[in-house]
């Protein structure tokens, strides 16, 4: 079942600088003022070469926030490595909401126990 637009709180951040680690991920969100306002990010990494894929799932607690998120984020570049891409963000399709994010990855490889921390989706209350 498609989730309207309307209540969807679900959405990718693309073209992320593959130097990019979660710590910066949550420092970019909490400056633009959305600590808070999220509760699931997940930033995928490379386990070989520890790189970011360039793309990130962040769940907002609120529609109301994602409009806003879209605002500030949509066609960033100044970020904090060297990086020439722009932000651009899409809707997480078909998995929208956080218990549904976390379904999608709890039996995940990326949850095995010899995964280090820093890989793994972060949940917040």
């Amino acid at each position: 079942e498609v989730v309207p637009e309307h209540r969807r709180t679900t959405v990718m951040l693309c073209n992320l600088p593959h130097r990019y680690t979660r710590e910066l991920l949550l420092d970019l969100l909490n400056t633009k003022g959305f600590g808070g306002m999220y509760d699931f990010i997940y930033l995928p990494f490379d386990f070989k070469t520890h790189a970011c894929l360039g793309y990130a799932f962040v769940n907002m607690v609120d529609p109301s926030a994602v409009r806003e998120l879209w605002s500030a984020l949509q066609g960033f570049a100044d970020w904090k490595v060297q990086h020439i891409k722009a932000c651009r963000i899409t809707w997480s399709l078909p998995h929208q909401g956080r218990e549904v994010m976390v379904n999608r990855f709890r039996n995940s490889p990326v949850m095995h126990a010899k995964v280090p921390k820093q890989f793994k989706p972060l949940l917040f209350q």
